[in-house]
């Protein structure tokens, strides 16, 4: 009975003992996947952490780039704005304006220079005369330009000089565009200086000579070389 009663008693401890085994072997499960979560937790807080740190340096970085290209920018538009150039005033302006806006109404070779003091010879009428323009070479149908801004005063077709345009620039400078064809401007017309007024023409009175044109020019009432007048107004 003795023998029984041990047996039993031997086998009740062998299942306690398997109990308590099991149950902690389970608890040390738990306790490693618990710990392994705390972890990984804790270290996945920290790389967001990071990450915000990061995020707000290149912000605060680009915020800085662009607060000083600002600044540059201002600075450099308030140095434009600051200069060491004497003050202009507009008519002086205007003026300026005018004396640099000359454009040659053709390009070309001058083949007869203005005089009016030394006879020239004509091949037309083969005799000495004055010569009170500048004659440019150029081809027929060439562009003739306005050499100023101005007004048109007068349109004709002269017996010696052919299709003209007179322009007053003004500051008392008035030019006759001579030997031209298809006039593009009409009396009274306000033209822009290297505006298109016509296309070269004939000149009656100069046939005998090369393809050109024949450009009088007057400054205060007197008889002046286009040439001698764009030196004067540069």
């Amino acid at each position: 009975m003795e023998n029984k009663e041990k047996k039993e008693n031997k086998s009740k401890k062998r299942s306690l003992i398997g109990y308590y085994s099991v149950v902690a072997f389970s608890l040390a499960i738990i306790g490693s996947v618990s710990w392994f979560a705390a972890t990984k937790t804790d270290n996945i807080g920290k790389s967001n952490e990071k990450k915000e740190e990061e995020y707000h340096s290149i912000a605060g970085s680009y915020t800085n780039t662009n607060d000083n290209e600002q600044t540059s920018d201002e600075a450099k538009a308030a140095e434009k704005e600051v200069t060491d150039e004497p003050y202009e005033s507009d008519s002086e302006k205007t003026e300026t304006e005018k004396k640099q806006g000359f454009v040659m109404p053709v390009e070309g070779e001058v083949i007869k220079p203005y005089s009016n003091s030394e006879l020239q010879y004509s091949k037309t009428y083969a005799d000495m005369r004055l010569h009170e323009g500048v004659d440019i070479k150029c081809e027929k149908g060439s562009v003739v330009k306005a050499a100023y801004d101005g007004t048109v005063t007068d349109v004709l077709d002269d017996k010696l000089y052919g299709k003209t345009v007179v322009i007053n620039h003004g500051n008392g400078i008035s030019v006759r565009y001579c030997g031209l064809d298809n006039i593009a401007v009409t009396k009274g017309a306000t033209v822009k200086a290297g505006e298109q007024i016509a296309f070269v023409g004939v000149v009656p009175s100069e046939i005998a000579d090369p393809s050109h044109i024949h450009i009088d020019a007057i400054l205060e009432d007197e008889s002046i070389s286009i040439l001698e007048l764009l030196s004067k107004t540069e």
